[in-house]
């Protein structure tokens, strides 16, 4: 069994997430939804009984790591409030964990108009994690249980958990799967803070953190994880 962890923080159109999940082809999983705000603002808004709720501090690390604590998969996927898997998203992670992998992500497609966005970031994107088989949290990251377990979770900081964790993956030599199909993402963080400003803006505190940067000091110009927020 897959379990499905999304960790959402003022999150309107849930049930369309949800939704979207539910045509999956692939039948075996459950869907853990973990809200950060303390009033449930989110899973309140949930129609579908079908799927666990929690409540966690917010933040993302901390929301992941306490779905993972109630998930009962084999396998786990990290899944954002807005993004989507392609037709057969999880068969693939099915297939993939049995041939041996431990850890992946999907490709990645920004769903927008703006020519720049869909057709330049985007293929940058994909480009760059095919390269250096780097996946990030919008990707859809998905580990074996026993894995995720062993290696410790994410790492409770404010933002660039994903970054963190890849980074220990990679420390073990343990090798990810990129899948080539792509999960679609909502350009929304790049329309709500401005295109430029979030294309110069991510590259230049992904670079200072590699370089050994805290990310408690790096989330102050990342608004969201400044207040706590998913990031």
């Amino acid at each position: 069994m897959i379990s499905i962890i999304i960790p959402v923080y003022n999150e309107p159109n849930i049930n369309t997430t949800i939704e979207e999940i539910r045509k999956q082809s692939y039948l075996d999983y459950e869907l853990i939804i973990v809200d950060g705000q303390e009033d449930g603002n989110t899973i309140n808004l949930i129609d579908d009984d079908n799927c666990l709720k929690l409540n966690s501090k917010a933040g993302r690390a901390c929301q992941l790591n306490a779905g993972a604590k109630k998930a009962k998969g084999d396998a786990m996927l990290f899944l954002h409030a807005d993004s989507f898997l392609p037709e057969n998203g999880l068969k693939m992670i099915d297939d993939i964990i049995r041939s041996g992998f431990k850890v992946g992500a999907f490709d990645l497609w920004i769903e927008s108009r703006n020519f720049i966005l869909r057709e330049f970031v985007s293929r940058i994107s994909s480009f760059r994690s095919r390269l250096t088989r780097f996946p990030y949290g919008d990707q859809g990251h998905f580990f074996s249980k026993e894995y995720f377990q062993k290696i410790g979770g994410y790492s409770d900081i404010p933002l660039m958990e994903d970054i963190e964790i890849m980074q220990r993956v990679k420390q073990r030599k343990d090798k990810i799967f990129i899948i080539p199909q792509k999960i679609i993402t909502s350009a929304r963080r790049w329309e709500e803070e401005g295109l430029l400003f979030v294309m110069l803006r991510n590259p230049i505190l992904s670079t200072l953190y590699y370089l050994g940067v805290p990310a408690e000091k790096l989330s102050r110009f990342y608004p969201r994880a400044k207040n706590k927020r998913e990031v």
